[in-house]
């Protein structure tokens, strides 16, 4: 779930939040304990166009639960040619 607001024609901001459940892992009809996991996140992220056929995105995720990652940084620098 979550929302984009363009701030100009060129440069938007989103924010989102990320849920993903994950079920208990069965090897050979053993169920493997504590395998039940909850993850979620919390993106914020920046996009402009710097060039005219390239856009910048900048995303910060930050982790929730204790089974993803505390903070993480993603960038892409997608050209159109």
């Amino acid at each position: 779930m979550g929302a984009s607001l363009a701030i100009s024609p060129a440069t938007s901001i989103t924010a989102g939040f990320n849920v993903a459940y994950l079920s208990n892992t069965h090897a050979t009809d053993f169920v493997v304990p504590n395998s039940d996991r909850v993850l979620s996140t919390v993106d914020v992220g920046f996009s402009t166009i710097v060039w005219n056929r390239t856009l910048l995105n900048i995303t910060a995720q930050f982790g929730i639960t204790g089974y993803v990652p505390d903070f993480r940084l993603i960038s892409s620098l997608p050209v159109r040619f």
